[in-house]
């Protein structure tokens, strides 16, 4: 495999666990799907939740929007990477409700294979 490759395949089972973390049944399998997913010191900046440093803020964030939320988050279109950078279109939805929002996630990720950084753009809010 080349190097090119398995960062494709680190990419990319990083965020199959980040989806979870959103998406996982309880807070004990959230928690353990995003500990798999991001760094402790990590920083997730979105325009509602401002910038959030570190594991468990996101943690809490998480378990905030699954408190009044229950839709799926789901990647969206192609995975584009180079180096540790990635980025991919996301919704938040299902086929019953309907597209609630959708966006673009940007991040790198660090030395681990987790998330360091992560941007959450979000290109709609229909009733957030």
């Amino acid at each position: 495999m080349t190097n090119r490759a398995q960062q494709a395949a680190t990419i990319t089972e990083t965020l199959h666990h980040y989806f979870h973390a959103w998406n996982s049944a309880t807070a004990d399998e959230r928690a353990a799907e995003l500990a798999q997913s991001f760094e402790d010191t990590g920083v997730y900046i979105d325009p509602h939740a401002g910038e959030l440093q570190g594991l468990a803020a996101v943690q809490q964030l998480i378990e905030q929007f699954r408190s009044k939320y229950d839709y799926p988050l789901e990647a969206m279109g192609h995975l584009d990477l180079h180096h540790r950078l990635f980025r991919l279109p996301w919704r938040l939805g299902d086929k019953r409700t309907g597209v609630l929002s959708h966006g673009l996630f940007t991040g790198e990720i660090g030395a681990s294979g987790k998330i360091v950084r992560l941007w959450v753009f979000i290109d709609s809010d229909s009733n957030l």
